[in-house]
């Protein structure tokens, strides 16, 4: 199997589709480095000083992972992902080699989001630049079942697991709605405003490892982007910094509720998501990607 190198111009494509991705506060903690010699785009996260656990830069810089990952197969052109590969360096979150030979996908280890997951990326890609954050009240049209079915299996593919509470008491679902905060809000928003009756679902995964939180950020941006193909609009939240987001025994309040209707899932809960019709919000600026991508031999 040969491989063919990526010119720089695609490889700046390639970004600016993933810089797309949702990020906490639009902070957007990334960097991304093309390197050359080895084909391979190297993605870094920026240190975020008042947020010590990295949880929210794992997941926004999964996204925009997930993201370079469609765009490439919407090109033509194969992304192998590793994840975390220099365990001397915690900000080295992922590399991508990329092929442009046009070769079939490699079968990689479906966890890093490479291999299985392959199938139905470049279908995806047209929604990078469509996506948008629900800000606004959604209308009181419920999302059919079989929609909501396949954005489950959507998480399923990147190693995520979407949880429907359907038995979720709805003054609980509100509380918890309303004691979240917006994960794409920028600093000094005003407070967000809801419907009366969100449709709300639970991203979690296995475990809470770094590479769990990229996986989940991955799984996030599939869910998102299969959203906006099936016409929904969406809004990621973040869990009450209260919430343990395990739901262990004892947990009060709409936790507690959730924990109740939905059975003691395993691992843990990432982020909500928020699922409905609503008319379209500002896409929230990004950075220019000559301050996020640079290039190497």
């Amino acid at each position: 199997m040969s491989t063919t190198s990526v010119p720089r111009s695609l490889v700046s494509t390639l970004v600016e589709a993933a810089v797309t991705a949702p990020s906490l506060h639009n902070a957007q903690p990334w960097r991304f480095v093309h390197r050359a010699a080895s084909g391979t785009v190297e993605l870094h996260g920026e240190p975020a000083p008042r947020e010590p656990d990295r949880r929210a830069l794992h997941l926004a810089c999964g996204a925009a992972l997930f993201g370079l990952r469609a765009a490439a197969a919407q090109e033509g052109v194969r992304a192998g992902v590793e994840l975390l590969p220099d365990p001397a360096d915690a900000w080295h979150l992922a590399d991508v080699r990329l092929d442009g030979s046009g070769d079939p996908a490699p079968q990689a280890d479906p966890a890093d989001g490479a291999g299985a997951a392959y199938d139905g990326l470049a279908e995806l890609a047209p929604a990078l630049h469509e996506r948008h954050a629900g800000r606004t009240p959604f209308t009181d049209e419920r999302v059919p079942p079989e929609l909501l079915d396949g954005l489950g299996a959507s998480a399923l593919i990147e190693g995520g697991r979407l949880v429907l509470p359907g038995g979720l008491p709805e003054e609980s679902v509100r509380e918890l709605v309303r004691a979240s905060g917006a994960f794409e809000a920028t600093d000094g928003a005003a407070g967000q405003s809801f419907e009366e009756h969100p449709q709300l679902a639970l991203l979690g995964t296995s475990g809470d490892t770094p590479a769990d939180r990229l996986r989940a950020g991955q799984a996030m941006q599939r869910v998102l982007l299969q959203a906006t193909l099936d016409g929904l609009s969406s809004s990621v939240l973040s869990p009450p910094e209260a919430w343990p987001g395990t739901w262990p025994d004892g947990a009060d309040g709409a936790a507690g509720d959730a924990r109740a209707a939905t059975g003691p899932p395993t691992g843990r809960v990432q982020v909500l998501v928020r699922f409905g019709y609503g008319p379209r919000s500002p896409v929230a600026p990004r950075r220019p990607v000559t301050e996020v991508l640079s290039f190497a031999d």
